[in-house]
């Protein structure tokens, strides 16, 4: 069974279409769906795997829309890891190692791994496909083993 806790106000489209234009970007559209559902996340259980050679990483957060928030406000990480990811790449959460979670514009999920960060932000060595949209990813969680 899977928890989400939304951690932002309800966004309705309108709200959503203005941040999109503040920010001169477009929302993938399953990811929008999911904002408008939730609006950022804590959820649980928040285990992912990376890959077979990365192992897991666990989710923290998925940020909000929501300047109200003192944390995980997707406003704010747009800002710090612009020229950081791959431009077609947004960040949508993080994990508690200081890696984020990203969307591209096709709506799949990634994992940016800031270890392996380059000074070529489109460098796409350290970017890890979780799944095909923030839905399957949500689904893949799970509970921590040990």
């Amino acid at each position: 069974m899977v928890y989400i806790t939304s951690l932002g106000k309800k966004l309705s489209n309108q709200e959503i279409n203005a941040f999109e234009i503040e920010h001169n970007l477009s929302l993938p559209f399953k990811y929008k769906q999911f904002m408008l559902e939730n609006n950022g996340a804590i959820i649980e259980p928040s285990v992912f795997q990376i890959s077979e050679d990365k192992g897991e990483s666990v989710l923290s957060a998925l940020f909000a829309i929501d300047r109200n928030l003192k944390r995980n406000v997707l406003e704010k990480y747009i800002s710090i890891y612009d020229g950081r990811i791959p431009e077609e790449f947004l960040p949508i959460g993080k994990d508690p190692g200081g890696n984020v979670i990203c969307v591209n514009n096709d709506d799949h999920i990634y994992f940016w791994d800031h270890e392996e960060e380059t000074s070529q932000p489109n460098d796409l060595n350290n970017m890890y496909l979780l799944a095909e949209n923030i839905y399957m990813f949500v689904d893949s969680l799970y509970e921590d083993e040990e």
